[in-house]
């Protein structure tokens, strides 16, 4: 059965986005966290580029790259669906098959079909 995407819901995406984004930052705010840089300064003589490295290089990465991913993110996601939700009118959405399973384990078959191309 072959279906083709006509829409995104914007705010579903977004939401996604925004977890995934949090989920990266996180990573990354602990990976910057737990390994010292040693090519980082400690002080610069300028209290701004203090605080900014401290903020996203130091232990407070895993606050502030968890936020500025989750952020970054949310607005990533809106632009994106809502830019497919106004090409689709305009070229087709994207196509996606699916095969309808069985309801039993052992009536799955081993390798699906091909089919021709076009």
């Amino acid at each position: 059965m072959k279906y083709e995407i006509k829409g995104l819901g914007i705010l579903s995406v977004t939401k996604i986005s925004t977890a995934f984004g949090f989920i990266v930052g996180l990573v990354y705010g602990i990976i910057f966290a737990s390994f010292p840089n040693p090519a980082m300064p400690t002080q610069t003589g300028n209290l701004m580029m203090d605080i900014v490295f401290k903020t996203f290089f130091g232990k407070l990465a895993i606050i502030s790259l968890p936020v500025m991913y989750a952020v970054l993110g949310a607005i990533s996601g809106a632009i994106n669906s809502g830019l497919y939700n106004f090409l689709v009118k305009h070229m087709g959405g994207i196509e996606v098959e699916f095969i309808q399973m069985p309801e039993k384990l052992e009536e799955i078959p081993e390798a699906l079909p091909e089919e021709d191309s076009e």
